[in-house]
C-alpha cells in the first residue's frame, strides 16, 4: 500500500492475518475494458430504444448495514441511473466470477448512452480479492462506500444474523472474550467495522479520488444532501430534490414517494429507511458498549485520516 503518512493503529492482532493472498481467475479478453462518463441528460422515448446492457461504471461497495439499500432505492429516483436491482456478488464469489464478464453484464438492467449503471453488493467491501478483480475490469470506475457508527454497524449486523440462524445468540459474549477482557476483533461484526483494514485494500488498487465515503448517520438525517454528493460524484445533472421524499413520523425516517416514469407508469414505492428497525436489537451494557467503542477508536482516526474527513462518532 502506499504511503498514507498515518500510524497504524495499535491492534490485539495483525491485519495481515486478515488478507486472503490473490485470486486465481482469468478476466479472458475483458480485461482491458474501461467505463466512460457521458453527459447523462433526461431520459427519451429514443433513448429507451437504444439501450444495452454496459456493465456498471460506479459499485456500491459497502457496508453491510450501512444504509446501501435504501441509498441504492433513493439513486434510482434519479432518470440518469439504472441499477442491478439485487445484489450481484460477482467478485467476492468464484463461482459467479468465473462465469465470466460476459455473465456480469447480462446480469445488468438495459440502460441509454447516457445513463449510469449501478451495481451493489456490501461484502465486496470486506473481501480482499474483489479491489484487484474490480480493477482489472476496470481501473477507472467509481466506488461507493457509505460507512455507519462501527458499533451501531456491529449491533445491527448482528441483530440481523441472528434472527436469520447463522450468528451466536447474544452479543456480548461474542464480542467480548471474557476470560482475557479483550474484543474479540475477529468476531464478524466486529471485523466487518474495522473500515480502515478493509480500505487499505481498496487503496492498493484505486485512488482515494475514486472513491466517495458517505456518513450513514448523514444520509439518514438529510438524505438529499447526501444525494447531491453523488450526482456531483458522477457528473449527473441535480434532480433529485426534498420533493421526491418525506419524512415519515411514525417511522422516523425519511420515505421515498410514489415516483412517475415514462409513459407515465407508476414505479413502486422504494419505502422507508430504517426497514432494520423490525429486527430486535440486543440490549448492550454501558461497560461493554464503552469497552467495544474504546477498541474502535485507533481504527476510526486513522480511518478519518486517510479519507480527509471526520465523522465524529464517539
Amino acid at each position: 500500500m502506499r504511503n498514507t503518512g498515518v500510524l497504524q493503529p495499535q491492534v490485539p492482532f495483525r491485519i495481515r492475518d486478515y488478507d486472503r493472498g490473490r485470486f486465481d481467475g482469468r478476466l479472458g479478453d475483458h480485461h482491458g475494458y474501461r467505463g466512460s462518463y457521458g453527459n447523462p441528460t433526461d431520459v427519451t422515448k429514443a433513448n429507451v430504444r437504444n439501450e444495452t446492457r454496459k456493465l456498471p461504471q460506479c459499485i456500491i461497495i459497502g457496508v453491510r448495514k450501512g444504509g446501501t439499500r435504501a441509498l441504492l432505492d433513493f439513486l434510482e429516483v434519479h432518470p440518469g441511473i439504472k441499477s442491478a436491482g439485487r445484489e450481484i456478488h460477482f467478485f467476492d464469489t468464484d463461482e459467479n466470477y468465473n462465469l465470466g464478464l460476459d455473465w456480469y453484464r447480462s446480469m445488468m438492467p438495459p440502460s441509454s448512452p447516457g445513463q449510469i449503471t449501478i451495481e451493489k453488493t456490501p461484502k465486496y467491501f470486506v473481501s480482499p480479492r474483489v479491489p484487484e478483480r474490480i480493477a482489472k475490469m476496470n481501473g477507472s470506475i467509481k466506488l461507493i462506500l457509505i460507512v455507519r457508527d462501527p458499533l451501531e454497524r456491529s449491533i445491527s449486523d448482528f441483530a440481523q444474523l441472528k434472527k436469520s440462524g447463522k450468528g451466536p445468540r447474544e452479543f456480548e459474549g461474542a464480542a467480548i472474550n471474557y476470560t482475557t477482557g479483550n474484543v474479540t476483533s475477529k468476531f464478524r461484526p466486529i471485523l466487518y467495522s474495522l473500515y480502515y483494514v478493509h480500505l487499505r485494500h481498496w487503496l492498493k488498487h484505486f485512488k482515494l479520488e475514486q472513491m466517495l465515503v458517505l456518513n450513514s448517520e448523514n444520509f439518514v438525517k438529510n438524505p438529499t444532501n447526501t444525494l447531491s454528493q453523488i450526482e456531483t460524484f458522477l457528473n449527473l445533472k441535480h434532480v433529485l430534490t426534498r420533493e421526491q421524499f418525506y419524512f415519515n413520523e411514525t417511522k422516523g425516517f425519511y420515505c421515498l414517494k410514489e415516483q412517475t416514469g415514462l409513459r407515465g407508469k407508476k414505479r413502486k414505492q422504494a419505502g422507508c429507511m430504517g426497514s432494520f428497525k423490525g429486527i430486535e436489537h440486543p440490549n448492550i451494557s454501558a461497560v461493554v458498549s464503552e469497552k467495544i467503542r474504546t477498541f474502535f477508536r485507533p481504527f476510526n482516526e486513522v480511518f478519518f485520516k486517510t479519507i480527509g474527513e471526520d465523522f465524529h462518532w464517539h
